[in-house]
């Protein structure tokens, strides 16, 4: 009987003291941690500073840097610019860049096209996503932004609303 005790004593032991094993944590390059995310839907909000948003002149830029926060990206920066670069028709192109303020490594680098003044709130400025860098380095998506300025020609104060998708 006592060998049988010590036995089954020496099995229990045996099974409690197995202990929970976690997957390692993956890093990206930049040692942030990885969680899956591949894409999908992306929305963002900034606020900051802008100039030339209410004017249609040909090779007048409306340029616009803030600070919000965006899906992937979460607390991020912007910054960009588009110029109008048709006759009359208020045809504008230009670039912008998210950056991501905890790891200034990733960012997404946007195409923008639009054909009224950013600021009018009847025309957002669509986007295709043109590049990236860190974990963003093989990014794609489309969508649009929606440029809410006050209604000046030197310029002032800006809001943006990001809606579309980001896969990376």
């Amino acid at each position: 009987m006592i060998r049988w005790t010590a036995v089954m004593f020496a099995v229990l032991l045996a099974g409690c003291s197995s202990v929970l094993t976690l997957p390692a944590q993956q890093r990206d390059a930049t040692g942030q941690l990885v969680i899956g995310e591949s894409g999908g839907s992306l929305t963002g909000a900034y606020s900051g500073t802008e100039t030339g948003g209410n004017i249609c002149a040909l090779l007048n830029t409306f340029t616009f840097s803030g600070r919000g926060a965006a899906t992937f990206l979460r607390r991020s920066t912007e910054s960009g610019s588009m110029t109008w670069n048709t006759g009359f028709s208020c045809n504008l192109r230009g670039s912008a860049t998210i950056t991501s303020i905890r790891n200034p490594a990733n960012s997404v680098t946007v195409f923008l096209r639009g054909s009224v003044q950013p600021c009018d709130p009847r025309h957002p400025v669509s986007y295709t996503v043109s590049g990236g860098t860190g974990r963003f380095a093989h990014a794609s998506g489309s969508g649009s932004v929606q440029f809410a300025c006050p209604n000046n020609a030197g310029g002032g104060n800006y809001t943006d609303q990001w809606s579309g998708t980001l896969t990376f």
